[in-house]
């Protein structure tokens, strides 16, 4: 079996994606199959360079890169030389279905791009993405999800048959190894990740904002530089001085963020599974975290489900886990035996699965 991967993942910068991405790569070589990508590590490069060029410049230059990667993976996708084309990334484009030949294609969907909440409040800001994925799949020969919620939200949403369908749940990807953290507080939350939207930053931090005003030596452990806005809310709100920044962390110093932290706080208000979660529990770190979308199916009973709407419940949640050693043990104990139900070697086991029943129906 020869596989075609498409490059978009790569695009998306340093993030639970790529790992997801790299991860699938290797585990399938490992298995003796032939993978092709169409992107050198030069390649990779050059995107991470101009991303870390401001304004712009650095966006245009980005841009035209990846047409030209795209470009050549077009040119791939016609030239037929695979058995079967895998489609990985959330962001998908519908260009390629014009130069693809008569080749069975298997995709991807991490979500459907739609927040649930009392007003049926949808995320999807990226001009059609979410129908693009809705079309793509009827048309794929197999689609795979990473989760039984974001299975039945793309059956459902987008009129999917069931069968063209299936699970296939993620792994923590990061490495086992860590990586020391100079100035890493003695006592902290983390809120790892993005804090877009549907992240829910906003109303965490300020239903716990009194709580943290009392507490001046629990600090709050974020990755990327909180915006003019937060800075205002949080300096507000009087809890300016709980909040450390670490930037640019790599994947092993995310392990050691996990692993020194009093608990992840993950009050999302939709996920199609929550990466972070996962790898929390792996690295047993105890876990509070919303009762929404995928997150319960993959966190189970080994976290503190809390409504992430419900202000009394997110600051409910934080005094139990701060206050409640014994609690905190019992979420550790919880989650890495929670996380093993989730490993690498099973998620690349069901992905070969899944292609060469794709395979088979050709």
């Amino acid at each position: 079996m020869k596989i075609l991967l498409d490059p978009q993942a790569l695009f998306l910068g340093k993030s639970g994606m790529q790992r997801y991405y790299f991860s699938l790569y290797r585990g399938l070589v490992e298995q003796g199959i032939d993978v092709m990508c169409e992107i050198p590590l030069s390649d990779l490069e050059r995107i991470y360079f101009y991303n870390t060029i401001p304004g712009k410049a650095g966006r245009v230059l980005s841009r035209m890169h990846q047409k030209k990667i795209i470009s050549r993976y077009h040119k791939t996708v016609g030239s037929g030389n695979y058995d079967i084309l895998f489609i990985t990334a959330f962001n998908f484009e519908i260009e390629f279905l014009k130069h693809l030949p008569l080749k069975p294609y298997v995709m991807t969907v991490h979500d459907t791009m739609k927040g649930l909440g009392s007003n049926q409040i949808y995320f999807d800001f990226s001009h059609g993405d979410a129908e693009r994925i809705g079309y793509l799949a009827h048309q794929s020969t197999k689609t795979l999800c990473v989760s039984d919620y974001t299975k039945a939200d793309l059956c459902g949403r987008f009129s999917i048959p069931p069968e063209k369908t299936e699970t296939v749940h993620l792994a923590n990807f990061l490495p086992s190894s860590t990586s020391h953290i100079p100035g890493l507080p003695e006592q902290y939350l983390l809120f790892a990740g993005s804090r877009n939207g549907r992240k829910n930053f906003f109303d965490w931090f300020k239903a716990v904002a009194s709580y943290l005003d009392e507490n001046p030596l629990l600090k709050v452990v974020i990755t990327y530089p909180l915006t003019e806005s937060e800075t205002y809310f949080i300096r507000k709100l009087n809890c300016f001085e709980n909040f450390v920044v670490f930037e640019n962390v790599d994947d092993q110093q995310l392990n050691t963020l996990y692993q020194h932290a009093l608990c992840l706080v993950y009050p999302s208000l939709y996920e199609g599974f929550g990466l972070p979660v996962l790898e929390a529990m792996s690295n047993g770190c105890p876990v509070i975290t919303s009762n929404l979308t995928s997150i319960p199916e993959v966190a189970g009973d080994a976290a503190l489900l809390i409504d992430p709407t419900d202000p009394d419940e997110m600051l409910n949640a934080l005094k139990k886990v701060h206050s409640s050693a014994s609690l905190r043990k019992e979420l550790k104990e919880k989650g890495l035996d929670r996380s093993k139900k989730f490993s690498k070697e099973k998620f690349i086991k069901e992905t070969i699965r899944v292609l060469e029943s794709a395979l088979d129906q050709t």
